[in-house]
């Protein structure tokens, strides 16, 4: 079959488009999964409200995205690869592969309301536009993924930032040799968008 990225917004498909044959696999790397911007020679951060990260190691159904995007997980879920809810104590740990997280900078963890984020209520982390939380990759790790994948996060921010914003990424600076996949806003364009880069 044509690979084809698909996003998603509060569980309803918003875009559908083919990619080329060269995105069959996507750029693997040993860098870790950075939550709340991008760091390196041209750090990029998030400012607002972050909470819900779900990284899949395979493509969801249009079904099952729109029946869970809105409920808390077990962690147990098939293919559930990461899964990072800000429920728990620190150090944070995920859900799904038990992966130590470290905060840098300053993250507060406030308490939603039904008017932030329309699911459960519970914990968010919200991010200055200076911090982020670093998930490290020790080499075979299960933030390695390949073949079909979803991203999924629950998001709040007053502004986008007017040129570049990064929700989470798996990469080191800003080449496109050192990037595996994230959720990014580009340019001018008030939106986010997935960013792979093909192996």
């Amino acid at each position: 079959p044509t690979p084809f990225l698909q996003s998603f917004v509060d569980g309803k498909s918003y875009s559908k488009s083919e990619l080329t044959i060269d995105y069959e696999e996507i750029n693997q790397n040993d860098f870790d999964l950075i939550i709340g911007g991008q760091v390196g020679s041209v750090p990029r951060y998030w400012t607002g409200a972050i909470d819900e990260i779900r990284l899949w190691d395979t493509a969801l159904s249009d079904g099952i995205i729109s029946n869970q995007f809105d409920q808390r997980l077990s962690g147990q879920e098939e293919n559930l690869a990461f899964y990072l809810n800000f429920e728990g104590e620190t150090p944070l740990t995920d859900s799904a592969s038990s992966l130590v997280s470290a905060a840098v900078g300053n993250i507060q963890f406030t308490v939603e309301t039904e008017d932030e984020f329309s699911a459960l209520i519970g914990q968010s982390a919200y991010f200055d536009g200076s911090s982020h939380i670093s998930v490290p990759d020790s080499g075979d790790s299960p933030l390695d993924l390949s073949g079909s994948f979803t991203l999924e996060a629950w998001i709040k921010t007053d502004q986008l930032d007017p040129q570049f914003s990064t929700l989470l990424q798996k990469s080191e600076g800003h080449s496109s040799d050192n990037i595996a996949y994230g959720i990014t806003k580009f340019g001018s364009d008030d939106a986010l968008m997935l960013s792979a880069y093909p192996d």
